[in-house]
């Protein structure tokens, strides 16, 4: 599964982290595997009062017109 790629450069993104495996489970299940390569974790750890949003790839689901972006969310307790 290969999703979109982000039209901005952003420290998550590379090309490691816009790729999904299908897996089949036990039960017959499809399910996606993705590696999220973090290339920066500082950006992470960073403390910031409005915090960090940093989006993952798009995965399609079975409903056409439907995606499922996962995505990081940090901010300051």
């Amino acid at each position: 599964v290969h999703s979109e790629k982000e039209s901005s450069l952003h420290p998550f993104t590379n090309d490691h982290s816009q790729l999904a495996q299908m897996k089949e489970t036990a039960n017959g299940q499809l399910v996606a595997e993705h590696i999220w390569v973090i290339s920066d974790a500082r950006y992470l750890i960073h403390v910031s009062p409005e915090g960090h949003s940093v989006p993952g790839p798009d995965f399609y689901t079975s409903r056409p017109g439907y995606k499922l972006r996962p995505m990081i969310s940090t901010r300051q307790a």
